[in-house]
């Protein structure tokens, strides 16, 4: 079946959801339009742990192995490296072992894989994540375009809200300088007077990175009573 990728390059759909390395590797006629926050990869240059070879330099003149030939040649050509590029489709770490290859440019998550087969990156060639992408034609159709740029609004409104959560807390007054100050993921926090002269109740929308940080500093200052929701979209 038929790449998302190709599908929208061909013009059999209008938008699709793929790999950002999908669309380097194969040089497709297709418009990025949002990048998607998840499927983070990268594309590294690898070689055997026991090798002496620690840059690219000392790749030159060296097979190299990757499922990646295009955005590989692409990389080393534009360094001025001369290496012999061999195509491989599928457990491209292994060619180190069987002497096929003296390093490999192949896409990794975590790295655990190149560890498993003893190898170690020695340069990151870009970072991939998935994206949508649209055919260019498709854009230039006004009615089709509204629907995409109305669909872009909501996707990223979604993907905004996934990196916060929304806190509503007492608090204070005597400290609420140093609780909004504190609470700062978008703007400045929304403050509401309590029938309590000495307490304010505050809302605010905190980075989801830093969420357990804020929320001890702001137990420290006398913040109670915390309520955490998630937050369904966010348009910004």
């Amino acid at each position: 079946m038929p790449a998302p990728r190709s599908r929208v390059a061909d013009g059999v759909a209008d938008l699709g959801i793929v790999g950002r390395n999908l669309v380097l590797e194969y040089g497709s006629p297709v418009t990025e339009l949002l990048p998607q926050s998840f499927g983070y990869r990268s594309l590294v240059v690898a070689v055997p742990d026991e090798s002496v070879i620690e840059t690219l330099e000392g790749l030159s003149g060296a097979r190299i192995a990757t499922s990646y030939p295009n955005s590989a040649r692409r990389y080393f050509g534009e360094r001025n490296i001369n290496v012999q590029i061999i195509p491989i489709s599928g457990s491209v770490e292994l060619t180190p072992t069987l002497g096929v290859a003296k390093g490999i440019v192949e896409l990794t998550a975590t790295g655990s894989t190149l560890r498993v087969n003893d190898l170690r990156e020695i340069k990151t060639i870009y970072v991939s994540e998935a994206v949508l992408i649209a055919n260019p034609e498709s854009l230039q159709d006004e009615l089709r375009a509204r629907t995409i740029d109305r669909l872009c609004v909501r996707l990223k409104a979604a993907i905004a809200a996934r990196a916060f959560k929304y806190i509503m807390m007492n608090a204070p007054r005597k400290s609420l300088a140093e609780i909004e100050h504190t609470a700062t993921g978008l703007k400045s926090p929304t403050v509401v007077d309590l029938a309590d002269p000495d307490s304010v109740a505050v809302h605010a929308a905190v980075e989801v990175e830093r969420f357990w940080d804020i929320i001890e500093r702001l137990r420290e200052l006398g913040a109670s009573e915390i309520l955490v929701t998630p937050i369904e979209s966010m348009i910004m």
